[in-house]
């Protein structure tokens, strides 16, 4: 009877072995860990892996105040993936040059690292098999036509860091050719309007818009009015409106300095009583 009793028992801890439904715990060289469960020490952190990325060969320069660096360009480096150090020389690398990387048609992917704060114009421009571009959270500007002409990009973040992009920063890009990207005829990229030369008629800038890239509404022949909410509050530099002669209404924050353009074409509507805003009308 007990060697009865032996024989099931082995028999059943046969089967559940067998059985793919089994409730006995893998074997422990499958490496699969629970995603709430701490990744084992021996595991490379994402910071550690972007550190050993880092891409060499690049060329540097300090910057005016000789407290950073400068990317002056690609120098020798050949990687497709181009990942800013933080440093170099202890020092943070802190901007891209003006045309540092223009007309590279290698470079697939860029990262920046994290003391960058500045995108040189033209940075960028016509690197046609860029696909690619991760910012850090710190960057405060990018300047003009920094991505222009790059036909293959399809992926950017805008860090909320950003004050002011430049003008036609991705003009002819992937982004700017993808008809997902545009509301009534405006480029809208992670809340900011990039280009809007295809705007017309009366235009509401979306509420979730909260940047305008410098000069956006210039030369919008066929713009007739604009009402900017109060929850755009990052302009640039630079003048708005200049040559949009067919504008004859803007609704726009008080703490928006508009040019000689509107200052010389335009009055204030006295009877717009909107807290915080202005209304301006052409003059006859």
């Amino acid at each position: 009877m007990k060697r009865i009793s032996l024989l099931c028992l082995a028999s059943a801890l046969f089967l559940c072995s067998c059985n793919p439904h089994s409730p006995l715990p893998q074997p422990s060289s499958n490496h699969q860990y629970d995603s709430s469960s701490p990744i084992p020490s021996s595991e490379p952190t994402l910071s550690s892996s972007i550190e050993r990325m880092a891409s060499s060969g690049l060329t540097y320069e300090l910057n005016a105040s000789r407290n950073g660096y400068i990317v002056k360009n690609k120098g020798e480096c050949i990687d497709k993936t181009i990942v800013i150090p933080d440093k170099y020389q202890d020092l943070p690398i802190v901007e891209i040059a003006k045309d540092a990387f223009k007309n590279d048609t290698e470079i697939e992917s860029f990262i920046s690292g994290k003391n960058i704060e500045k995108i040189g114009s033209g940075a960028f421009s016509s690197c046609t098999a860029l696909t690619s571009v991760t910012l850090n959270e710190g960057i405060e500007t990018i300047e003009d036509e920094a991505f222009s002409w790059c036909h293959s990009l399809v992926d950017i973040n805008l860090p909320n860091s950003l004050t002011s992009i430049g003008q036609l920063v991705f003009f002819d890009s992937g982004l700017y050719q993808n008809a997902a990207n545009y509301v009534d005829g405006a480029l809208i990229i992670d809340h900011w309007i990039c280009y809007a030369q295809s705007v017309k008629g009366d235009f509401i800038v979306p509420d979730d818009v909260y940047g305008l890239s410098e000069k956006v509404f210039n030369n919008c022949s066929k713009l007739t009015s604009i009402d900017v909410p109060l929850s755009v509050t990052r302009y640039g530099n630079a003048p708005l409106f200049d040559f949009s002669d067919a504008l004859t209404s803007i609704k726009i924050s008080k703490n928006v300095n508009l040019g000689s353009y509107v200052s010389s074409r335009f009055t204030v509507d006295n009877e717009f009583t909107e807290s915080g805003r202005i209304h301006y009308v052409r003059r006859s």
